[in-house]
């Protein structure tokens, strides 16, 4: 908005990454069925983390372009449905029947906490770092959760082989 002073282009901005999400949704429950969760979730991350490394280099380097935001918007859309899918049933792969309900209750609650503190976090570092700081913030989040779930994967193959 700062950029543009336009609020049809944060409609659009927003409109696109619904829509991404919404079209990427089939294929998103086909890939989440077909692969294993976690990698399907690490593959999220990644989906999402080097669009943001090279929208945020550019950004650096040649300033704002309405285009790499759009194209920003439908990454990170498609990434989040896909991801979504992809935890919803990993959940589920997981956790006994008997406990689903209440995991399910805990995970919602636990997302819409999370979005909430998300939209004021990011108003203040929007702020007073700006929104390049924001987008390294997440791509520094996504290769921490790539690590971890690597290192997680990496470390149970080892007990396996060692049992």
């Amino acid at each position: 908005m700062e950029q543009t002073n336009s609020d049809s282009i944060v409609g659009t901005f927003l409109a696109i990454n619904v829509l991404a999400g919404f079209l990427i949704s089939p294929i998103a429950g086909c890939v989440t069925d077909k692969f294993t969760r976690r990698n399907v979730i690490i593959g999220t991350f990644l989906i999402r983390a080097v669009p943001l490394e090279i929208i945020a280099a550019c950004l650096v380097l040649f300033k704002f372009n309405l285009l790499e935001m759009y194209a920003l918007a439908m990454f990170t859309g498609v990434g989040w449905v896909a991801y979504m899918a992809a935890s919803r049933s990993y959940i589920q792969s997981i956790v006994p029947q008997k406990l689903l309900g209440s995991a399910n209750s805990f995970i919602e609650v636990s997302l819409q906490v999370g979005m909430f503190l998300a939209g004021g976090l990011s108003g203040f570092l929007l702020k007073y770092t700006g929104f390049i700081a924001i987008l390294i913030i997440n791509i520094i989040l996504f290769i921490v959760a790539i690590n971890w779930n690597h290192k997680r994967t990496a470390h149970a193959k080892f007990q396996t082989r060692a049992a």
